[in-house]
């Protein structure tokens, strides 16, 4: 073909059509196939080749939309937010000079009608205060701290008083509820300010440089993007799907780990993608301890792998039993059971039993029992010391590979260290027993799980016990040592214990007192111990937010402070009142015995009345003034009296029934605290003119007197029990 021929086809429209390098909207086909859509009509070139049936979904083209209208639409919005803000008594933020011109000049090249705007001037004189940017974060920040739902209490009553003298609020349930604290991070709504005062330039130093905190950097990633075709990722097939959740994915999930066991994996790991898959066929690596093949070589290596003989083993399990595990609830003692036979007998590895477990509980069951066993030789260590070193000795191996039974273990360590003085390695012991429960993921809520068949119901309700157990333990150290832990409450899912309805009520048996046993409890008492254990996780989930801040924050108004102690503390009473009738104790009649678990979560009640006044028995260290707030330092030392003195008659009912030889060594710092109380107010009074104290007065400073020799009779006999005589120094 000539080149004449060629230019004349060409003149003449013969020549062929160059295809379209862009398509507005591809074909259903073409779309479903994921391949490139000529967009011809009625029908494109692919479905002519593949004879398909050619349509298009024209409601998708998300590019003929008018960007008059569009404007329009987001103007009027902006506007209406404009008056909400001046109708709340606000000011919204200003624009930069230059921007506002550039966005006027928009809206009247697409000739956008613009509302007018009016400010509220009707409320101007009362919101002038809250106008300004500060005073708008002070007042959110209060807002969020004592307005929310959890939170709100009557203002007028916040002023006069940081404890309901007389009514508290009638609550006929007895499942108490405590509040929730809401000490969250910042709103959006106070980003949002934060970064418009960042990056505004002010109006009056226009003259000045402004320069760009975020200069240099692409801000296109901040807005929406143009798609080619967004059909692609809405279809695909199920493992692609699959694979992108699992990426985008903002939750945590557990996954097994290479060592058979369940672990926690949060979205920002990159360890919760896949499973790892375990046989039973699969051997550890010769550079993998276990305490099955390796443990009894390391105790004799440490000269105390003696073989300790079954019933004595069993006689200390049953000691913790009675008198340690119902204080702090943290081993079922059937699945316990259960397990120990599957690991011994059966040789099977289960995550609910470890030798490291059942040393522990020896450790703390030996000190209710004689220093030194009369058969069982260990001297010159104790036999609980004794427990506790091979407990030490084989935790080192069990946490290359820990499990349900090492969080137990080490709670209950944390509690032998206690008792033994060794307060450090007590507190580490605790903090790791509440890590190693986030590692396990033992705070989140099994139920799924158990629906699929992956765990039973009594696994999961062990993981439960064991986290609970673990949760009260390290609140209990925190308040005890005076240091801070820190837990984000929206991470735990697991409901707590006696959440279910109809919970089981065992009976509780004094073992091992022998012919002391008094006669009423020969065939043993109720023991609802899944709700004592309930009351116990109540009271520490109630004041921990705020013990945070009596206890940690200097920067916080005294009023505000005070308020917040009002808050706290009517909780406190108001968890009293409402606990269940058989929860209740009756300090002035002695009705009977009485539950050690249950005297001692009251003991740890009155405890807590204390810490939340001690600080307010100064005259002048935080009490608010002008305008004064409160009933004043008189109140609080009034009321730490009072709770020491009922912690005192707590341990009197105790030692009638039990003695104090039975006592759990957590009591310790409860009667320390009330002694510090007693001491104060003993001595308060005896500086007092002897001449002007009235008649009841002096009966009380001799029954406070009564009380205090009480606890120092009680600390010197725990201590010789121990033989840690240098507790009472």
């Amino acid at each position: 073909m000539s080149t004449s021929q060629i230019g004349s086809r060409q003149r003449s429209g013969q020549g062929k059509k160059a295809p379209r390098k862009h398509v507005t909207t591809a074909c259903v086909p073409c779309r479903e196939s994921k391949i490139r859509c000529d967009g011809a009509q009625p029908n494109c070139l692919n479905c002519q080749k593949k004879e398909k049936v050619c349509r298009y979904q024209h409601g998708d083209d998300k590019r003929k939309i008018s960007l008059r209208a569009a404007t329009e639409l987001f103007s009027a919005r902006i506007d209406q937010l404009t008056q909400f803000i001046y109708d709340n008594g606000l000011e919204p933020p200003q624009m930069r000079p230059d921007a506002e011109q550039e966005m006027n000049r928009v809206l009247d090249t697409l000739q956008v009608p613009r509302s007018v705007v009016k400010a509220n001037n009707s409320q101007n004189s009362a919101n002038l205060v809250r106008a300004t940017p500060q005073n708008r974060d002070i007042s959110r920040e209060h807002n969020r701290l004592y307005t929310s739902p959890a939170n709100r209490f009557p203002a007028e009553t916040a002023s006069t008083s940081t404890l309901p003298s007389a009514q508290f609020p009638n609550m006929n349930n007895h499942d108490y509820i405590p509040p929730v604290f809401d000490f969250s991070l910042p709103t959006a709504e106070i980003l949002d300010d934060l970064y418009s005062n960042n990056l505004r330039t002010p109006p009056n130093d226009t003259h000045l440089e402004h320069t760009e905190p975020f200069a240099g950097v692409e801000r296109t990633s901040l807005r929406a993007q143009p798609h080619d075709d967004d059909s692609a990722s809405e279809t695909g097939d199920e493992a692609e799907r699959e694979v992108i959740e699992q990426l985008s994915s903002r939750m945590g999930t557990l996954k097994l780990a290479g060592d058979g066991h369940l672990r926690f994996y949060g979205p920002t790991s990159n360890l919760n993608l896949v499973d790892v898959t375990i046989t039973s066929k699969q051997r550890p690596g010769p550079d993998v301890r276990s305490v099955r093949h390796d443990g009894q070589e390391l105790l004799n290596h440490l000269r105390i792998g003696q073989h300790v003989e079954p019933s004595l083993e069993s006689h200390l399990i049953d000691l913790y039993f009675t008198w340690q595990n119902p204080s702090l609830y943290i081993v079922d003692r059937e699945m316990f059971t259960l397990a120990r036979a599957k690991w011994r007998d059966e040789l099977d590895d289960t995550p609910f039993y470890s030798e490291v477990l059942t040393n522990a509980m020896c450790a703390l069951g030996a000190a209710f029992e004689a220093r030194y066993h009369p058969t069982f030789i260990t001297f010159p260590k104790s036999l609980s010391e004794f427990f506790a070193d091979r407990a030490k000795a084989l935790l080192e191996i069990e946490l290359d590979c820990p499990c349900v039974a090492t969080v137990q273990a080490l709670a209950i360590l944390s509690s032998h260290e206690a008792a033994s003085n060794r307060d450090a390695r007590g507190w580490l012991y605790s903090g790791m027993s509440m890590r190693l429960a986030y590692d396990l993921g033992l705070h989140l809520d099994m139920a799924t799980y158990v629906q699929r068949g992956s765990m039973t119901p009594i696994e999961a309700k062990v993981r439960r016990i064991a986290f609970w157990g673990s949760y009260i333990a390290d609140h209990f150290w925190g308040f005890y040592l005076g240091r801070p832990f820190r837990m984000n409450a929206g991470d735990v899912t697991v409901s707590k214990p006696a959440s279910a309805p109809n919970s089981k009520q065992g009976t509780w048996h004094a073992y091992g007192m022998g012919e002391l046993l008094p006669r009423a409890l020969e065939h043993g008492l109720r023991d609802p111990g899944d709700l004592i254990t309930q009351q116990f996780v109540n009271l520490w989930e109630m004041i921990a937010p705020v013990g945070h801040i009596l206890y940690g924050c200097s920067d916080i108004a005294s009023h505000d402070l005070q308020r917040m102690n009002y808050k706290v503390t009517e909780d406190l009473f108001a968890w009293k009142r409402s606990l269940a009738p058989s929860l209740q104790i009756d300090l002035e009649h002695d009705t009977g015995p009485v539950l050690p678990h249950l005297l001692m979560l009251h003991m740890q009640y009155y405890q807590i009345v204390i810490f939340f006044h001690r600080p307010w028995v100064s005259k002048s260290y935080i009490q608010p003034q002008n305008p004064k707030q409160g009933p004043g330092h008189q109140h609080a030392r009034r009321t730490c009296a009072e709770s020491a003195t009922a912690i005192a008659r707590l341990l009197r009912l105790y030692e009638k029934y039990y003695t104090f030889r039975r006592i759990n060594n957590q009591v310790v710092a409860i009667i320390f605290t009330a002694a510090l109380m007693l001491i104060f107010a003993t001595i308060s009074m005896s500086t007092q003119d002897t001449g002007r104290l009235r008649v009841d007065d002096k009966s009380r400073q001799a029954n406070m007197a009564a009380h205090l020799n009480l606890a120092a009779t009680m600390a010197e006999s725990y201590a010789k029990d121990r033989g840690n005589l240098e507790t009472i120094a």
